[in-house]
């Protein structure tokens, strides 16, 4: 499962969003049993870095299954992906 392995629960729903100028966008949802999540993941990263045009874009992954989602994971240019405070530990 690569970058999304902190994953604690059994749900198998990752959502993937941006966000840009203060608020988040989804890029999608997958399936971590079908899709490359590192795939995923690396372009997510492609397209923040292309879309910020030098401003600070940021991504996050949250657990789809849970409403409101939980964050599993923040990204950032400067610190790249760390676990949120839910998962960390």
């Amino acid at each position: 499962m690569g970058k999304v392995s902190t994953l604690k629960s059994p749900t198998r729903k990752v959502g993937v969003d941006m966000n840009l100028a203060g608020a988040w966008r989804s890029l999608g949802t997958f399936d971590l049993d079908k899709a490359d999540i590192d795939a995923v993941l690396d372009a997510a990263e492609t397209i923040v870095l292309n879309q910020a045009n030098g401003a600070t874009g940021k991504l996050r992954t949250t657990d789809a299954m849970q409403t409101p989602p939980m964050v599993l994971q923040y990204w950032s240019r400067d610190k790249g992906w760390e676990d949120s405070r839910h998962v960390a530990g």
